[in-house]
């Protein structure tokens, strides 16, 4: 759905805006290095520096601080979904994808995980649920994803930044984005949420969801060197947004990205 994905729309052509090819690599990893903002924990406001600030701040649209794309340095296969083929991009070294897919639902997504288990990204652009199924419902269930994909069985984290925005779109369509950035055992991990109902259709529910995770002591590097260039790969070509059946609608806002007369 087109209302589902705008915060990817938003997120990849922040993405764009910023990159140009002038600067070199020490300058891009100083302006993610040197990066800082202020965002809310539910105690109160809270500082936060360095690659996973900028990850954070560019989840919800804010241009990221570079000035060129930001690609994986070492790629070791390909990956593409093997019911949605629509979803593919070169793989980082010592990672493999693994399909998300449920049809009942009209699930899909990947989960890209290090050979250890200890990183993951994980990308579902959509799902649906029935009844009133909540942005708090929705987080829940990416957040605890998120734990189990990396082993956590805890009960102790914390909460670095927290934000949850209703959005109401027009045309019938309302939006809610929440996402976290949560410390857990050695872990740190960032999720995002977004709930959109349309007007009409009562009781459903349509959900995207992202995470990802990695060691605390690692997780900046990961966010630089991983987690980025896996957004920018997977919704971009050297033409701009993808558009996989070219009818003129970008795979990211297109409700059948292989099917010209579906957008």
């Amino acid at each position: 759905m087109k209302s589902i994905q705008l915060i990817c729309t938003l997120l990849v052509l922040a993405l764009i805006c910023s990159c140009s090819s002038n600067d070199d690599g020490n300058n891009e990893n100083d302006s993610l290095n040197n990066y800082t903002t202020e965002c809310e924990n539910g105690n109160g406001p809270n500082t936060i520096t360095g690659p996973k600030a900028a990850y954070w701040d560019n989840a919800k649209g804010v241009p990221l601080p570079l000035t060129q794309p930001p690609l994986l340095a070492n790629m070791e296969g390909y990956y593409i979904h093997n019911s949605y083929p629509a979803i593919g991009f070169p793989l980082p070294q010592g990672y493999s994808g693994f399909d998300i897919y449920d049809q009942a639902s009209g699930t899909f997504g990947v989960d890209v995980k290090r050979n250890d288990n200890k990183a993951v990204w994980t990308y579902i652009p959509t799902t649906s649920f029935t009844g009133n199924f909540t942005i708090t419902d929705a987080i829940t269930l990416i957040v605890n994803k998120m734990f189990s994909d990396v082993g956590f069985n805890g009960n102790s984290y914390e909460v670095e930044c927290s934000e949850t925005q209703p959005v109401n779109l027009g045309g019938g369509v309302t939006r809610i984005y929440s996402a976290r950035l949560i410390r857990f055992g050695d872990f740190t991990g960032q999720v995002y949420a977004i709930n959109t109902t349309l007007e009409g259709l009562v009781g459903i529910t349509y959900v995207s969801a992202a995470a990802s995770v990695g060691p605390t002591n690692e997780y900046n590097s990961l966010v630089a060197n991983i987690f980025i260039p896996l957004n920018y790969q997977l919704l971009v070509n050297d033409n701009g947004l993808l558009d996989s059946d070219l009818d003129g609608v970008p795979d990211v806002d297109d409700a059948a990205p292989n099917n010209p007369n579906i957008q």
